[in-house]
């Protein structure tokens, strides 16, 4: 299997494992050391990653020795026992050493001779695959995967920290300037930073007051691609929220609102319009081959959903919300507005009991028999674009900052801002490990698990 003829791959790692990695990798000696990578698996509709989900390290002398037609290399026992993990879990298996060098790496003839020894016997144990390796220099990674199909590269690594880490096998080529209409904001990020936006698929979960701020905003900001979902219609009580809006838009599909103003911003912006619930699997899966998600319907199942999705495909995701509390008496008692970043590098929605059982089993029930179930009628809560406005400037900056590489943080907390008493930006109360079952049980399975949404 000679040449690479199929469409490349993208690695993906969580910041952590990347650490782990990385540390192993070049502990300051000079030396090549070894590793394999256990990885799940995105392979639909043109979107191909792999999503480092398990390190495992080779201890230097006894999993990772001198080779005999090489440097240095895996034991036939290391290989094997990653490989069958591999296969019980439904996961690809990765190889990974690595070279001197800073921007540019690249497999040597030896290396590339041991993959033609190897890995046609690894595709059988894994029953299939992939399985590939990696080569890492400092600031740059290549790949060679292969497939029963054939062959292919590795087109770029992302490391997805407080900001979004690219890496290339070698330095690409400089981008073409940003036309006029963005000449403004890329004197904030440059060139690459509105590229970069040109080339990303982002996805919308509710088209309300605050995913239609969302919407425009990306629109504006030069995103190429929209993922926008939302089962809802434009109601009367809505037009004082919803971007773009009109009454000839009452009993309209949200989705095709946003999709409509969308494109009197910029024609050429691409946009995916999904009429569903984000329960319909179909939806979720075009969300799990987004490059970033934001969460804009505040019921629990889209908030268990959505946390699903960005911690089982890696995709970042970022929350909004605000909401208005009052007493018994009607008084108003707080009035806020938060942003989280959730998925990699962020907070899992369950961890931090945003997700509730309770509400969760009663959304799952037929509308009549949600009624029954209720002891007190639903009222609207209080929804005005100001707040929701907060909420969206919060995630907004938490995503463009983040991906252009500008964050100096490095964390990536929740925040709020009490309008009440006009307390300054503060993170959100409350830390816990990321343990659960959802999010280190789903953590980056890809396609090869299923997501809890309705099955056809």
């Amino acid at each position: 299997m000679d040449s690479f003829s199929l469409k490349p791959w993208t690695v993906v790692f969580d910041h952590e494992d990347w650490v782990q990695l990385n540390d192993h990798l070049f502990p300051g000696d000079g030396e090549e050391h070894g590793a394999v990578l256990a990885c799940g698996v995105v392979d639909d509709g043109g979107v191909r990653r792999l999503l480092v989900r398990e390190v495992h390290v080779a201890r230097d002398g006894i999993e990772y020795v001198p080779g005999q037609t090489g440097y240095r290399a895996l034991t036939p026992e290391f290989v094997v026992r990653c490989a069958a993990r591999c296969s019980g879990e439904g996961l690809a298996y990765l190889a990974v050493h690595n070279h001197d060098g800073t921007d540019s790496v690249a497999f040597s003839r030896t290396d590339l001779a041991s993959h033609e020894r190897g890995y046609p016997a690894l595709l059988d144990i894994t029953e299939g695959g992939p399985v590939g390796a990696l080569v890492v220099a400092r600031n740059a990674v290549a790949g060679d995967i292969w497939e029963a199909q054939g062959r292919a590269t590795v087109a770029e690594t992302l490391v997805l920290g407080a900001n979004r880490t690219r890496l290339l096998p070698r330095p690409g080529p400089t981008p073409a300037a940003a036309s006029p209409q963005h000449h403004r904001q890329t004197l904030l990020f440059g060139h690459d930073g509105q590229a970069l936006l040109a080339s990303l698929r982002v996805g919308v979960v509710g088209l309300g007051g605050a995913g239609s701020l969302l919407s425009q905003a990306l629109v504006h900001l030069g995103v190429g691609e929209l993922v926008l979902v939302d089962d809802d219609t434009v109601e009367e009580s809505n037009l004082s929220r919803i971007v773009g809006s009109c009454y000839t838009d009452i009993g309209r599909s949200k989705v095709l609102v946003a999709k409509n103003f969308a494109h009197s911003i910029r024609a050429d912006v691409r946009v995916q319009a999904h009429e569903h619930s984000v329960m319909d699997a179909s939806t979720a899966a075009s969300l799990g081959a987004c490059d970033a998600i934001f969460l804009a319907a505040d019921s629990m199942q889209a908030r268990h959903v959505v946390n699903a999705i960005c911690n089982q495909y890696l995709v970042p995701g970022f929350q909004v919300g605000a909401k208005v509390s009052s007493d018994k008496d009607g008084h108003i008692t707080d009035a806020f507005a938060v942003g989280r970043v959730i998925g990699p590098s962020g907070i899992c929605m369950w961890c931090r009991n945003l997700i509730l059982r309770e509400q969760l089993a009663l959304e799952a029930l037929s509308p009549a028999l949600r009624r029954q179930a209720r002891y007190v009628e639903e009222v609207p809560a209080p929804a005005v674009i100001t707040m929701n406005m907060m909420s969206t400037a919060f995630a907004l900056n938490d995503f463009l900052f983040r991906f252009t590489g500008l964050h100096e943080a490095d964390n990536l907390q929740p925040r709020r801002y009490h309008f009440l008493t006009r307390a300054p930006v503060v993170e959100a109360s409350g830390t816990s490990p990321r343990t659960c079952l959802e999010c280190a049980g789903r953590k980056a399975f890809g396609s090869r698990k299923r997501l809890p949404v309705a099955q056809r």
